[in-house]
Parts: structure tokens; sequence; C-alpha cells
């Protein structure tokens, strides 16, 4: 734990705020990834309503982190909906699966969009994916995601330099 950025940057004097972060701190999605494959072959509105559940609670978890974020200087923030939605709903060739999927993408995004749209320009949002998506295999690929609303000062190449980065960020 002592080589993570999360306690690296409380060592520097940071306030560190996370309520939902695999391995460290975790209680609903937790909970979720361990009964993760019983959603799969649930019908269609069953899932549906579990997968509403997750939003839901996503959602609401955005809702404390722009709070969290007033009075800490490293806010984390995780949630499995979309690998859960994925996992659920990505079924090429199945139109109603599909646009299900889709759904949720655009509520999602629509939702981190508006909650982030409130924060001052000062703040570095980084959003990172654990891996991306082989639609040809339908399972995970061998390659992530990441974004950022600032210049980073120097660009990560794989997931370990993301610790530096953010210390980095912190820095500025």
């Amino acid at each position: 734990m002592k080589n993570t950025f999360i306690e690296e940057a409380k060592i520097r004097g940071y306030k560190v705020w996370f309520n939902e972060f695999p391995t460290l701190k975790e209680s609903k999605f937790a909970q979720i990834r361990a009964t993760f494959s019983k959603y799969f072959n649930l019908p269609v509105k069953t899932r549906i309503e579990r997968l509403n559940e997750v939003y839901e609670y996503s959602v609401s978890s955005l809702s404390s982190i722009i709070r969290a974020m007033e009075q800490n200087d490293l806010v984390l923030y995780y949630t499995s909906l979309i690998d859960l939605a994925n996992h659920m709903f990505y079924k090429p060739g199945n139109i109603k699966l599909m646009m299900t999927l889709a759904t949720y993408y655009r509520k999602f995004a629509h939702d981190l969009a508006a909650h982030l749209s409130v924060l001052p320009d000062n703040i570095a949002v980084l959003i990172v994916s654990d891996h991306g998506y082989d639609p040809q295999a339908h399972d995970h690929s061998f390659y992530g995601f990441w974004s950022i609303n600032v210049q980073p000062p120097r660009k990560p190449k794989t997931i370990l330099d993301f610790k530096n980065l953010i210390l980095s960020l912190l820095e500025r």
C-alpha cells in the first residue's frame, strides 16, 4: 500500500478521498462484482432492473465526489457500470440489446459531463479505464483508455505511468 499514489499523496500532505476504489475500499461494487456473472443470463427485463440499480448508485456517487472536491486535493471515483452493461448487453446482431447498451453509455456520459461541467477550470480530471474491450472476442482487450482535461506534464505509456502523472498534477 505504501507504494501507491494514494499513500504517496497522503505522505506529501494532500487530502485524499474515495468511497469506492477496487481493492482499497469498496462496498457496493465489490458486492456487484461478486455476483457479476449471475446477471448475464437473466431475462432482459431483470437485467435492465439490475443495471438500473448500478446506474443509480453510480450517479449518486458522482454527486458525492463533486462535494468531496471542495474539501480534498485528490478525489477518486470508480464505477463498474459500463463494464457490467457490456457484459450484459453486448450482442452484435441483436438490435434491442445493442440499443440498451448504447442507452446506458449515453445516459452515463451525459450525467458525467453534467457533473464535471460545474467544476472550476483549475481542476484536473483524469479518466482511466482498467482495460479496453475486444468486440470480436467479446472479452477484455490488452489496451485501455485514458482522457484528461488539461495538458499532462507527460503522456502515460503504460498503466504504471499514472502514479507519477497524478503526483505531478497534485504539485501543480
